[in-house]
């Protein structure tokens, strides 16, 4: 019985040290314009990995280069990859208009389809950012459906872990990520099986100062043009007797 558990387990250690690790994160922050409507989304996607599925990481990253570098997706790439340890990190900024925007990363192997939406009520803003996280396209099913397949693709999918960062403009007021010291959302998914989804999703107002700010010096400098104008005014005659 001992030997069958360490031949298992030497079993576990050599399949799970061909196959790898990968790490993926994205960083996601909305600045909103000042007193215009919209707001800019900027994105920042860390892809690092080793084994089979750093490989397979890599093989993504060359067949999404061309359309990474087109001038539609705006990514920028660094390749900082060393040996065999694979790493990649691509950055860039959405304009998002008051309604919000929807959009996929289009980079083969990122996991996450991330929809913005907003509401513009001049004095305050409402941000709902959601994503929806599933496995992704490097680990493929199993071609049969029996057990050693299975359990080849957990092992293969206990390597794949990904995070996702979030900071949110204002005050937080729903979600179902962890709060953190800096202000940011964390979220850390696990990838069960290869048709694992959830969804992470957060919500905040945010009071536009600004707006409120111009506002007041427009009413303010409409105050003072009226009272400068009664000023101004000259004085009634008296009447004859």
């Amino acid at each position: 019985m001992l030997l069958r558990i360490l031949a298992l387990a030497g079993l576990l250690a050599v399949t799970t040290a061909c196959f790898g690790r990968l790490a993926i994160s994205l960083n996601e922050q909305i600045d909103p314009r000042p007193i215009l409507p919209g707001a800019v989304l900027q994105q920042e996607l860390a892809i690092e990995g080793d084994g089979l599925l750093g490989a397979a990481a890599r093989q993504a990253m060359t067949q999404s280069a061309q359309a990474s570098a087109s001038p539609n997706a705006g990514w920028q790439l660094r390749d900082n990859s060393d040996g065999t340890t694979v790493r990649f990190r691509m950055s860039r900024s959405i304009a998002m208009d008051a309604s919000g925007t929807e959009l996929q990363a289009a980079i083969n192997g990122d996991p996450a389809k991330v929809q913005v939406v907003s509401s513009d009520w001049f004095f305050v803003r409402r941000y709902r950012v959601q994503v929806d996280v599933s496995t992704p396209d490097n680990a493929a099913s199993p071609p049969t459906s029996d057990a050693q397949s299975q359990q080849l693709a957990q092992l293969m999918l206990a390597g794949i872990t990904y995070d996702h960062y979030l900071r949110m403009p204002g005050i937080v007021t729903d979600t179902n990520g962890i709060k953190s010291d800096d202000g940011r959302l964390s979220w850390h998914v696990s990838f069960t099986s290869p048709s694992s989804q959830q969804t992470l999703f957060a919500e905040s107002i945010y009071p536009d100062l600004p707006r409120g700010g111009m506002l007041l010096v427009l009413l303010g400098g409409l105050a003072g043009w009226r009272l400068i104008a009664m000023r101004r005014r000259p004085d009634a005659p008296a009447p004859s007797a």
